[in-house]
């Protein structure tokens, strides 16, 4: 009977003192830990935020690009060119150098392949023009030589490297221009002569593109012909006429469908 009331006693006291125990914890409303209560407890770590230092190197996307440059292509290019021209005759007389300048517009048709950020390609154009220039004529001061460029025609390769959607490119090759020597005599046309001349163009660009089968262009391109030699007045006697020009100009080109 004696044991029985002690474990009922010490039950009741147990139970008294679990509730005070906890309401110990709190006090002012402020929450205290084990080590608050117990200060030989080990203390708990307060939560700390993990942070990933910022790393040196910068990542920079590639910028977009509207499409790919391999496919077939054709457009249309308007520009100006300006160069010089002269006349000289079976004795060496000669006019001396005189500017030729002019306006020119025509046609281009190509095909570019690329691989990776490389583009190789082929283009030819062909443009009218009228590009011209006159001087006084060798031995006979009364008359007037002009020479004239009424068409001409290239075929280049071309080798380009894509940033984004600008393609830079650098071309060589082959020209063809119809070259035109004139003779006035008092106002008169007394002589009219024209060689078809083969030559060197070369020169470079920057082509952009816009949309995915649309590209527009600006370039430079500068070419050097052999001397043109036609038959003097009296179809016995030649004489020479060497021409190069400096071309500017710009195009739009549509791309077909690769299908």
């Amino acid at each position: 009977m004696n044991i029985k009331k002690i474990l009922l006693c010490t039950a009741f006291a147990a139970t008294c003192a679990a509730p005070a125990f906890a309401a110990d914890t709190f006090l002012n409303g402020t929450q205290h830990t084990w080590g608050d209560l117990h200060p030989h407890a080990a203390p708990v770590a307060p939560s700390q935020t993990v942070t990933t230092p910022a790393s040196p190197y910068r990542y920079d996307a590639p910028p977009q690009t509207m499409g790919d440059w391999t496919g077939l292509y054709g457009g249309l290019v308007l520009g100006g060119g300006f160069g010089s021209s002269n006349k000289i005759v079976a004795s060496g007389a000669e006019a001396g150098s005189f500017d030729t300048d002019g306006v020119m517009g025509g046609i281009e048709l190509g095909y570019n392949y690329q691989y990776q950020n490389y583009v190789l390609g082929v283009e030819g154009d062909f443009t009218f023009n009228s590009l011209s220039g006159s001087s006084t004529c060798p031995v006979d001061a009364t008359a007037t030589c002009e020479t004239d460029n009424q068409w001409s025609a290239s075929l280049r390769p071309r080798l380009g490297y894509v940033y984004g959607n600008f393609l830079p490119y650098a071309t060589v090759g082959l020209a063809m221009a119809d070259v035109r020597a004139q003779r006035y005599t008092s106002g008169a046309l007394a002589l009219d002569h024209h060689n078809v001349q083969f030559g060197f163009i070369g020169g470079g660009g920057l082509e952009y593109m816009f949309a995915p089968h649309l590209s527009a262009k600006a370039e430079y391109l500068y070419e050097q012909f052999p001397d043109a030699t036609m038959p003097a007045a009296d179809g016995i006697a030649t004489f020479k006429v060497p021409f190069n020009a400096s071309v500017l100009r710009v195009g739009v080109n549509y791309k077909f469908p690769v299908k």
